[in-house]
């Protein structure tokens, strides 16, 4: 009795390889595509625009400006004084050392966004507001920013929009103290439950 083999071939993956975007040590103005890339800068003071896909920025040295715009994004600031700008999508902010500015909300959420920020060394501003606008309120779905390294001695803040009595501090939170603007959970600070007017930066 004679056996039939039949072989198969692998299938091939359908899923897209990350692009490589590299700079070099001047100050450049790199941008992604509507996919998934890699950027990666090194010293200069670079600009970097992910678009869309769910992006990997690193800033390398120098006073970086990163945005990652659309997409789940994670945005390393590296070393200096860096602006982190995560944009649509659930985004996961590292600012390293310097002294940076972590903001992770985009314009137009009609979704759930909650977006992870960690300051790194350095006096670190959290942005859950601007002038005349503040983030993480009023739209649909859970939208909030999990600030997991605020230290004050170090010389941390967190900038909200209007003054700070229209904000409510929970301690209840199991890890942390929620930061809440009407009735809305806008921030989580991890392992801090003393946050006081001081700790704040009205806009």
């Amino acid at each position: 009795m004679r056996l039939n083999r039949t072989q198969t071939k692998p299938k091939k993956s359908k899923e897209k390889k990350m692009a490589k975007i590299t700079g070099n040590n001047a100050n450049n103005f790199l941008m992604g595509t509507q996919s998934a890339d890699f950027i990666l800068s090194f010293g200069g003071n670079d600009t970097i625009l992910g678009q869309g896909g769910n992006d990997i920025i690193t800033g390398g040295s120098g006073n970086d400006k990163l945005l990652g715009d659309v997409g789940d994004d994670t945005i390393l600031g590296g070393g200096n004084n860096d602006s982190l700008f995560g944009g649509q999508g659930n985004d996961k902010l590292f600012g390293g050392t310097g002294n940076d500015i972590l903001d992770g909300f985009g314009i137009n959420i009609t979704s759930d966004q909650v977006d992870e920020a960690t300051g790194g060394n350095g006096a670190d501003v959290f942005v859950l507001g601007k002038a005349g606008f503040g983030a993480y309120y009023g739209g649909s779905g859970v939208q909030y920013m999990n600030i997991k390294d605020f230290n004050r001695l170090e010389g941390d803040k967190i900038q909200i929009s209007g003054g700070i009595g229209e904000y409510t501090l929970n301690t209840n939170f199991p890890n942390g103290t929620g930061i809440l603007k009407n009735n809305n959970l806008i921030a989580v600070v991890n392992d801090v439950t003393d946050l006081t007017a001081a700790d704040f930066i009205s806009v």
